[in-house]
């Protein structure tokens, strides 16, 4: 079965708030965040389950995505899987993200919500270019061979379905 994945970085937060609590999605992270989560209905990218870190930029941004799909969709928010994994919290090497995928082969489509460095770094080895990953960017991926630490950003192993950059 070919896996589907959405690797997400968070929305734009703002890490000196003084109106917020420091880390909290800007304006433009919620609307980003918002039309994200439009789009990847629109696009028949409904995730099963969402993987995201314990930072609140990232735990908001998957409430924002997650909630805006559901919506657009008429979904019910119940039906997608939602997981906590602090190890995804700017972590620098793809274990992490690969114990994801190894522990829910049986999930169809994986929203994963994450940060850089490891967000870029995939962004970069997966799309075969040097971008910038900003806050808010995603790309959908089908993965063609079984996923360990070295398929996991192996621009061949991948169909590239998406990639937007914010």
């Amino acid at each position: 079965m070919r896996q589907t994945v959405i690797y997400m970085r968070h929305g734009e937060y703002d890490r000196m708030a003084a109106t917020a609590k420091p880390g909290s999605l800007t304006t433009f992270g919620e609307e980003t965040s918002k039309a994200v989560g439009e789009y990847l209905f629109d696009h028949n990218y409904v995730p099963d389950l969402c993987v995201f870190s314990n930072a609140i930029r990232a735990k908001e941004t998957k409430e924002i995505v997650l909630n805006s799909l559901c919506k657009k969709g008429n979904l019910n928010l119940g039906e997608i899987t939602q997981s906590e994994v602090p190890e995804l919290n700017e972590c620098w090497d793809f274990d992490p993200i690969v114990a994801v995928l190894e522990e829910n082969k049986s999930a169809k489509c994986i929203l994963i919500v994450g940060h850089n460095p490891i967000m870029g770094a995939l962004g970069n080895m997966l799309s075969n270019t040097t971008v910038r990953f900003n806050p808010g960017s995603f790309m959908v991926v089908q993965y063609n061979l079984p996923i360990d630490r070295f398929s996991v950003a192996d621009h061949q192993a991948i169909d590239m379905l998406e990639f937007e950059l914010a």
